[in-house]
């Protein structure tokens, strides 16, 4: 998966390799990336907390660009 999309990310300075490998493990392929428009991203991680037996977090943002990596992995704030 890293050779794949790899070209796509970029991580925030602090990300450790262990957390960047999570985004590419394909056990967790498909339920690990959601988007939703931010305003309403805390609504939308408490709904989905309580019904799912997991915890969720938000780990980025959809930004403008031209060209670039297409996903933004940041550190938590």
């Amino acid at each position: 998966n890293r050779k794949y999309v790899g070209d796509a990310v970029e991580f925030d300075d602090g990300i450790d390799l262990p957390e960047e490998d999570i985004l590419f493990d394909p056990q967790t392929s498909g339920g690990l990336l959601v988007a939703c428009p931010a305003e309403r991203s805390n609504e939308f991680i408490e709904r989905a907390e309580a019904a799912l037996p997991t915890s969720c977090r938000i780990v980025g943002e959809v930004l403008p660009q031209a060209s670039g990596a297409t996903i933004r992995v940041m550190k938590k704030r």
